[in-house]
């Protein structure tokens, strides 16, 4: 990685080039040079001072739940259970700073909502998967009890994107017993 101007590649610049790659990687099925890539891209979007934090923080935490998805493909449950619970935190993170808030547009906050409402279904879905009900349950409650929150505190003259109403009632499925374990 190189800093500066000339012929010298900027972070946004590698991180574009390493996403290709992992998304190569991926169609190849190549999972574990795509994970590899994409903790690349994690390295940089932690350590990047050319980024703006907020964007960094909202990278990140959809980095991480792509990462959770590849570990999940490869099998190895604890790192994707991780990796989708630093999403989350991410997310959260995200939303409770009262900064950002200022900065960023209503429908850029509801958009984060429902980022932060499917890192918590894939959560909660691996949860259930690991046979840990109750972690599962309690998960997607909170996405349940976020996503009408959000429902709940819009304005009228804003109308929200379908897909929160979506993923709200695939989360309450999820959360409710009688359902499939896996999403």
């Amino acid at each position: 990685r190189y800093h500066g101007a000339g012929n010298q590649l900027n972070d946004d610049r590698v991180i574009k080039t390493l996403e290709k790659l992992a998304s190569l990687y991926k169609a190849k099925g190549n999972i574990k040079g795509a994970t590899n890539a994409s903790r690349e891209i994690l390295k940089i979007l932690e350590s990047s001072t050319e980024i703006d934090s907020w964007k960094r923080l909202r990278d990140s935490a959809l980095l991480l739940r792509s990462i959770s998805e590849l570990h999940h493909a490869e099998g190895s449950m604890p790192l994707a259970l991780s990796a989708a619970q630093n999403s989350v935190d991410k997310f959260g993170a995200l939303l409770s700073d009262s900064s950002i808030h200022e900065e960023v547009k209503e429908s850029t906050m509801y958009n984060i909502l429902e980022q932060l409402g499917s890192s918590l279904v894939l959560l909660g879905s691996l949860y259930h998967e690991m046979s840990e009900p109750i972690q599962a349950d309690f998960v997607l409650n909170q996405a349940v009890q976020m996503l009408d929150g959000a429902i709940n505190a819009c304005d009228f003259d804003m109308a929200l994107p379908s897909s929160i109403y979506i993923l709200r009632e695939v989360a309450s499925m999820l959360a409710n017993n009688h359902c499939a374990p896996e999403a």
